[in-house]
């Protein structure tokens, strides 16, 4: 069972360490195709259809005769108009969706990223929870050959024995752990990732940074804003279109009327008056229907501002435990040196170390809930996908493409 040895310090400014850049290939990898299916599939539909409505609604050609006879004595041609507004409506409504379009591309790196994240900050913590693990084994392992040669009682002895056991048994599952998260991992082409030369950003810029964000609308409001301006569009084009019939441009030619060719022909032009409106209740349903997506919009700042200010408690509320571990940890130093004054006691020394790797582990947990709080601030805010893309996890936040 090979583990990486990751040293947490205790002052929280760690820097993960190991060899390689694993966690910016991963980052930078390509998009798959399924993670950029839908995006893929609506470029598809949009390069392949159009939205505009034509200028003319229909071609109507008629022929008569004059009574029982075979002979046709008239021809007309009629070309139905369509209303301009409705027209306008459709160019409009290409426009929206090109531009909704952009910003769901935007969505869904936004997306893609913090699932990249979240299996990075997933792979620091298990890796960081396997090196604690084997750093506390070759602990209790000293202190089992302390106990023996100091011929300790048999229920220390049986303790210690009963902490490695337990540490093998988690030990085993947490590398299962860190096999699916490679797993992956993989699929992107990157078969490592090391935390060597790469520096993890302090805790202490991280908390400042997060509390710095300027916020205004996020995902949330975006999504409903958008929601809304489409439904609006097509209410729009359905007005239109239920005074979709202008009138019409008829051309003849009546063999009857005169003598001359010239004679023959005539036209005539139609307008429709709109005083009557048979769409209109659907048409009020509709604008009903908008209620609810004008009220999701509203609720949309409330809704975020609360996601927001629940992960910058939750941030807080770690950062603060982390700062307490911080203080404990110089007391930790000062009884260590104490008992070393004092010849070493070996029951004081099995107690410092038991209270140590339990700092180093709480230390540890309330880290990574920061980070991945930390992630998720900037997912929320839609700062993942921005250009150019950062490594936020990177202590000068380098910034990267996509290969």
């Amino acid at each position: 069972m090979k583990r990486a040895v990751f040293m947490f310090g205790l002052a929280l400014t760690t820097a993960l360490t190991s060899q390689g850049q694993g966690q910016m290939e991963f980052l930078s990898a390509p998009i798959t195709d399924e993670e950029y299916i839908i995006v893929q599939m609506t470029e598809d539909f949009l390069s392949d259809h159009k939205f505009g409505s034509p200028w003319l609604r229909d071609l109507d050609f008629r022929v008569r005769s004059s009574g029982s006879q075979i002979g046709i004595e008239e021809y007309r041609m009629r070309l139905g108009l369509i209303n301009p507004l409705e027209i306008k409506a459709n160019r409009d409504y290409k426009r929206l969706v090109d531009q909704q379009f952009g910003a769901e591309k935007r969505e869904v790196l936004n997306d893609v990223m913090l699932r990249r994240y979240e299996i990075l900050l997933e792979h620091a913590f298990l890796s960081g929870k396997s090196g604690l693990q084997d750093m506390r084994q070759n602990e209790l392992q000293s202190q089992s050959e302390l106990l023996l040669g100091a011929q300790g009682s048999l229920n220390d002895l049986i303790d210690v024995e009963e902490s490695l056991t337990k540490l093998g048994l988690e030990g085993i599952d947490i590398d299962h752990k860190i096999e699916l998260v490679m797993s992956s991992v993989s699929t992107s082409g990157v078969q490592n990732l090391d935390w060597g030369s790469f520096v993890i950003i302090p805790v202490d810029s991280m908390w400042q940074r997060a509390q710095e964000i300027e916020w205004s609308n996020g995902i949330l409001h975006d999504q409903a804003r958008r929601s809304l301006a489409l439904k609006e569009q097509l209410l729009k084009i359905d007005r239109a279109e239920a005074f979709s019939n202008l009138g019409f441009i008829q051309g003849e030619y009546d063999l009857d009327r005169g003598d001359l060719p010239a004679d023959h022909l005539g036209f005539q032009v139609g307008l429709t008056i709109p005083i009557f409106n048979s769409d209109k209740p659907q048409l009020e349903r509709k604008k009903l229907a908008l209620i609810d997506d004008q009220v999701e919009l509203q609720t949309s700042v409330s809704v975020e501002k609360d996601r927001v200010n629940n992960i910058l408690s939750e941030m807080g509320t770690s950062y603060l435990q982390l700062q307490l571990l911080k203080e404990r940890s110089e007391k930790l130093n000062e009884y260590r040196q104490l008992n070393s004054e004092i010849s070493g006691d070996l029951d004081t020394y099995i107690k410092l170390s038991e209270l140590e790797y339990f700092m180093r582990e709480k230390s540890l947990n309330y880290e990574s809930s920061l980070r991945m709080n930390y992630i998720r601030l900037l997912h929320l805010k839609g700062k993942l996908a921005e250009t150019p893309l950062i490594n936020y996890l990177s202590a000068g936040e380098a910034s990267f493409e996509l290969k």
